[in-house]
């Protein structure tokens, strides 16, 4: 028994993913977990596909069991989303190995770049460039090519990869004894318009919700049906459905109060609500409140955080439940070994939260079953709320296992 845990977003799940799962399964692994985002991800937004349906698709196209990773950490700049990931990982106890894709796909040069970012050079180095004149991701660029060299540098100009290396950070400092592996993204780029050979990226398939038919092919059959089944029911889920509702959130947040937020410096709570009163929608909000210190993703973020009612301080703890979404057998094998190692309760009824958690791990719990309801308010459908406990986990067909 081999177990691999990949961290992941599967929003939607593509035939990127499915290679990903595939390529793991050739290196020996036998049992596979995902780490995935909820009902919010990390660009600031709600998931286009609910976190039900991705985690059925996970199921049904290779992976064995699919565990939450609440909207604290999922909806987080890379090192918090890390952390919390990482925590959920080290918690199970049965974990071999993580795996994740690279655009560089080599794990050697990967761990070089998170040995240099954890040294006291490195450290100084970016205290020097991080100067109010170049962009966070910029200044940590100049300060690993300082510390260790450009070809270090050129990693972190790709997006996987800075994530992998936040994996790889983490598992340092926390001491866990887990191995990593990567798989070279194959065919196309995170976010890239172009698309090739079967493959797309995920925010392509997004950006053709309305024309399904149309990237039909670049995601696994089972995964496809279940997504044209959400479209039909209309439990396809559009940010800007929230509008309305963010806008008032601002406009009645007070700057004490925005300064509590994650990734919240600078006087980026004053430009938050200087947009807000100036703007006449979303999209106008955060053109205004961007400059060369804070980029979209981080606003966005900012904003999710504002609506969920995310505090720095909730970000800075470790998750303290596991949420299981779905499983097979296999899946149903891990779950037993880790109940026997696991320092973590198990969660597989959102109902019995409040019997197993304690009042802050309650209050993390209470933020993914808002997530869910105003991830509903963002779809067309006429979507009940309270879906956190009206749908329960997925067990899937002994025959796909």
């Amino acid at each position: 028994m081999r177990i691999s845990c990949v961290i992941s977003e599967f929003d939607p799940f593509h035939n990127g993913h499915k290679y990903l799962l595939d390529e793991q399964r050739k290196r020996g692994t036998t049992h596979i977990a995902a780490i995935m985002s909820g009902s919010f991800v990390q660009r600031g937004v709600c998931s286009a596909i609910s976190k039900f349906d991705r985690a059925r698709s996970a199921i049904d196209c290779g992976a064995d069991l699919v565990i939450e990773l609440p909207a604290v950490w999922a909806c987080a700049a890379a090192p918090v989303f890390a952390r919390g990931a990482v925590g959920i990982i080290r918690a199970l106890g049965a974990v071999d190995s993580i795996f994740f894709g690279s655009e560089c796909g080599d794990i050697s040069l990967l761990e070089r770049c998170a040995s240099a970012m954890l040294s006291s050079e490195f450290k100084s180095a970016f205290a020097r460039h991080n100067n109010g004149e170049n962009p966070y991701a910029a200044a940590m660029q100049l300060a690993l090519s300082d510390t260790v060299g450009d070809d270090c540098a050129e990693v972190l100009s790709s997006p996987n990869n800075i994530l992998a290396v936040e994996y790889i950070k983490e598992l340092r400092r926390s001491g866990a004894r887990i191995a990593v592996e990567t798989v070279k993204r194959a065919y196309v780029e995170h976010d890239s318009s172009r698309t090739d050979s079967g493959f797309a990226s995920a925010s392509f398939i997004r950006s053709s919700m309305d024309d399904l038919e149309s990237v039909r092919g670049f995601m696994p059959p089972a995964g496809f049906e279940i997504i044209k089944s959400a479209a039909q029911r209309g439990d396809i889920a559009d940010m800007s459905r929230l509008e309305n509702v963010i806008m008032y959130k601002l406009r009645t947040t007070s700057a004490a109060e925005l300064r509590l937020l994650p990734e919240i410096s600078e006087g980026l709570e004053n430009r938050l609500m200087r947009a807000a009163a100036d703007s006449s929608s979303l999209d106008e909000l955060i053109s205004r409140a961007l400059c060369k210190r804070y980029s979209r993703r981080r606003i966005s973020r900012a904003l999710a955080c504002a609506l969920l009612g995310i505090s720095a301080d909730m970000q800075s703890r470790s998750p303290e439940y596991i949420r299981v979404l779905a499983l097979n057998q296999r899946g149903a094998e891990i779950i037993r070994l880790a109940k026997r190692e696991c320092a973590l309760p198990i969660i597989t009824k959102a109902a019995a939260y409040r019997s197993v958690l304690g009042e802050a791990a309650a209050e993390i719990f209470e933020r993914d079953i808002l997530a869910t309801d105003l991830r509903l308010m963002a779809c067309r459908g006429k979507n009940a709320p309270g879906e956190d406990f009206l749908r329960g986990v997925y067990f899937g067909d002994k025959r796909r296992s």
